[in-house]
C-alpha cells in the first residue's frame, strides 16, 4: 500500500512538472495600455477647424460676380428684329422701341450675375492640407515606460 502512495505521489508530480508555467517576466504596459505608442491630439496650427477662406479677394461665400454682366444680370444687346436701327420699313421697332438696342438676360450666369468661384469651386473655403480637414492633427511618440514595446518587467513598476 505504501509503494502505491508513493508511486501516485511520484506520478502526481511528474504531471505538474509538464505543464507549462505562465511567464511572469512581462507585463502589459498600463501607461500605453500595451500599444507601444503614446499619441497625442493638436489642434492645426494652418488652419481654423479643418477648412481655410479661398484666398480669391473677390470670392464672397464662394461666388464672384459674373464677369460678362459685372453681375448687372443683364446685357445691352443689338436688336435682332431691326438690326440696331430701331426701325423696321420706316417705322419704329415694337421690339427695342427705336433704341436699336434691348436688355437681354446674361447668358453666361443664366441671369443670376454671380458665378461659383472657379478657384474655391463655390464652397468659400479650402479644405485643410495639413489636417485633412479635421481640424486637428494626432502625433504618435513610443512609449517612454516600455520604450515601445508595450510590455515591461515584472514585478517592476508598471507605471
Amino acid at each position: 500500500m505504501i509503494k502505491f502512495l508513493m508511486l501516485l505521489f511520484v506520478l502526481a508530480l511528474v504531471s505538474m512538472n509538464s505543464f507549462a508555467q505562465p511567464d511572469f517576466s512581462k507585463a502589459k504596459c498600463n501607461t500605453c495600455d500595451g500599444k507601444g505608442i503614446i499619441t497625442t491630439r493638436t489642434t492645426c496650427e494652418h488652419c481654423e477647424g479643418g477648412y481655410n477662406d479661398c484666398p480669391n479677394s473677390k470670392c464672397d461665400a464662394g461666388l464672384v460676380a459674373c464677369e460678362v454682366c459685372n453681375g448687372i444680370r443683364q446685357l445691352l444687346v443689338v436688336c435682332s428684329s431691326c438690326e440696331g436701327s430701331g426701325k423696321i420699313d420706316g417705322e419704329i421697332c415694337d421690339n427695342c422701341k427705336g433704341n436699336g438696342q434691348i436688355l437681354q438676360k446674361c447668358e453666361s450666369c443664366s441671369g443670376m450675375g454671380f458665378l461659383d468661384c472657379p478657384i474655391c469651386d463655390g464652397r468659400g473655403e479650402f479644405k485643410c492640407t495639413y489636417c485633412d480637414g479635421k481640424g486637428y492633427r494626432d502625433l504618435s511618440r513610443d512609449c517612454d515606460n516600455c520604450k515601445g514595446t508595450g510590455e515591461v518587467d515584472w514585478p517592476a513598476q508598471n507605471k
